[in-house]
């Protein structure tokens, strides 16, 4: 794990195709805070893995995320968070971790990509180390094709009272959190 014991919490806040690299998508994560973003590429079966998970949708038979799931439950381990450690040859380096009954914590080194689709998965949080926040945002706005908006604030009010209905009704109570925060943030600049 990183020397950097500095954790920082990281939400989803959009998806959508690479414009500069076909069969990749671009997956953009968002500190909680400051609002710095943090664009990470992936693979069209990672962004698939990724979006079912996002959705709640359900397979006829388990995917390897569930798998990984179910058997980490099965020996008793209790998912806790995923950690995005660093980036080595612009590769992004992640641990799963787990705390067993027995009280030792376990990192499982992943790939970010499937560190984050079993995160949505378990209903974990997702940090990344405060320095490779710091080194690897995007200081600019970031636009993607058929999704202009960036962050929750980006929308209207009566936009959010929308997607706080469809979030609800999908059970995804972490981003229904996050979507009430900012209609009340909006109400009172009204």
């Amino acid at each position: 794990m990183s020397t950097d014991s500095k954790k920082v919490k990281l939400f989803i806040v959009a998806m959508a195709p690479s414009q500069q690299k076909p069969e990749s998508f671009v997956l953009v994560l968002e500190e909680e805070t400051r609002k710095k973003k943090l664009p990470i590429l992936v693979g069209r079966s990672e962004a698939f893995a990724i979006g079912i998970a996002l959705e709640a949708l359900k397979m006829k038979r388990p995917m390897t995320h569930d798998l990984l799931l179910s058997s980490i439950l099965a020996l008793n381990g209790l998912p806790k968070y995923i950690l995005i450690k660093d980036k080595v040859d612009g590769i992004f380096h992640s641990d799963i971790v787990i705390e067993p009954k027995d009280d030792v914590t376990t990192y499982i080194d992943s790939r970010t990509s499937d560190a984050i689709a079993f995160a949505i998965r378990a209903k974990i949080p997702m940090y990344i180390n405060s320095k490779l926040l710091n080194a690897e945002h995007s200081g600019e706005k970031i636009f993607l094709e058929g999704n202009r908006r960036s962050s929750f604030a980006a929308y209207t009010l009566e936009e959010l009272e929308i997607l706080l209905e469809k979030v609800l009704r999908k059970e995804d109570y972490q981003s229904a959190a996050r979507i009430k925060e900012t209609i009340e943030k909006k109400k009172k600049t009204l």
